[in-house]
């Protein structure tokens, strides 16, 4: 596969600079997603990877994030999203990514809208209306999206990525069709925050980050700010420096105390999350967190090789280091970090 060269000492300096501008994340995050993709199709056609199903759905939307901002880099690894859509579905016999689990839909579904907004394909619009559609048929009695098809659990990041799903596609198609989509995003919002989530005491950063894309999505179908207004709150509980999930440097402390070989991408929804709310209604609190956690990542969370005269630009779990093992999934995380800060900074 070939990949945008980056020279080791052009990204050293980037790296030790006094003053990071949107250069320097660009370089650090074309770097990151080159790494990230070395890991793809390796072990499963279609997929990034051993065995990661749904988090390939996290690297789809990453990666479709990354090419929408850089429109040299765009064609770099174009060809993946077609190769993803035709091939990832062999892997575990999962047609048209349905599978067991209304959550690992929900992530593919808000990956192909984001390819479909890079690439205005409609196959890929299209196939995220049909994991919708699937997702919507799991309906538990008392109103919300069971989490296992067959079971009673409800869990939040379910209920929430449906929602992100279903505003998002009432924002891509026509509008003699979008009432359908957004009655089933607001239905589902008002029960989630009936039952009483907390904005004040997040639960987690997996969760945080879902509800802010989903709020930004409703608030651009609806034009009514008081999801703005939530998501504000819910932000602000993260991101506040000495709270649950922020250090007293500023970042994250999230995989702080280690994580699982899956819980580590969790952080990506929180970093792509937070840069939609910005991009929708700026504050320069979110924009300096954003660019506080991307700085410690590169200054803490890096470890830089060569092989083959590329450089490879290796991420780990804990943003406040050390770098620790590496993997698909915290490169990823760790990518979406860069890729939001990039976002906010250009």
């Amino acid at each position: 596969m070939a990949l945008k060269p980056l020279s080791v000492l052009a990204f050293a300096l980037a790296l030790t600079s006094t003053h990071a501008d949107s250069s320097s994340y660009q370089d650090n995050s074309i770097c990151a997603c080159d790494q990230m993709m070395r890991s793809y199709g390796t072990s499963n056609a279609g997929l990034w990877g051993k065995d990661d199903w749904w988090q390939s759905g996290i690297a789809l939307t990453l990666l479709a994030d990354i090419s929408s901002l850089d429109s040299s880099y765009n064609g770099t690894h174009f060809d993946t999203f077609a190769t993803t859509y035709s091939e990832a579905p062999g892997y575990g016999g999962y047609t048209g990514f349905i599978d067991d689990y209304c959550d690992d839909e929900g992530w593919w579904a808000m990956g192909w809208l984001a390819a479909y907004d890079l690439t205005q394909n409609p196959d890929y619009l299209n196939l995220a209306i049909s994991i919708y559609n699937d997702i919507s048929n799991n309906k538990a009695s008392c109103g919300g999206i069971i989490w296992e098809k067959g079971g009673n659990y409800l869990a939040s990041i379910a209920n929430e990525l449906y929602i992100a799903s279903a505003a998002g596609i009432a924002n891509r198609v026509s509008a003699d069709q979008k009432e359908s989509y957004l009655d089933s995003a607001t239905a589902i919002w008002d029960w989630l925050f009936s039952i009483g989530v907390s904005v004040r005491r997040p639960s987690g950063p997996t969760t945080r980050g879902v509800i802010l894309s989903a709020a930004v999505e409703l608030y651009r179908a609806t034009g009514n700010s008081t999801y703005l207004d939530t998501a504000r709150k819910i932000a602000d509980a993260v991101t506040t420096t000495g709270s649950t999930f922020t250090g007293s440097n500023g970042v994250l402390t999230d995989c702080s105390n280690g994580c699982d070989d899956t819980s580590a991408i969790f952080k990506a929804a929180l970093f792509r999350g937070l840069r939609q709310l910005q991009d929708a209604t700026p504050q320069d609190t979110w924009k300096t967190w954003l660019t506080t956690n991307a700085q410690s990542t590169w200054s803490n969370d890096l470890s830089i090789t060569t092989a083959n005269g590329d450089t490879e630009c290796q991420l780990g779990a804990n943003l406040n280091g050390p770098v620790g093992n590496v993997t698909f999934v915290t490169q990823a995380a760790g990518l979406a970090s860069l890729i939001a800060a990039w976002a906010v900074s250009s």
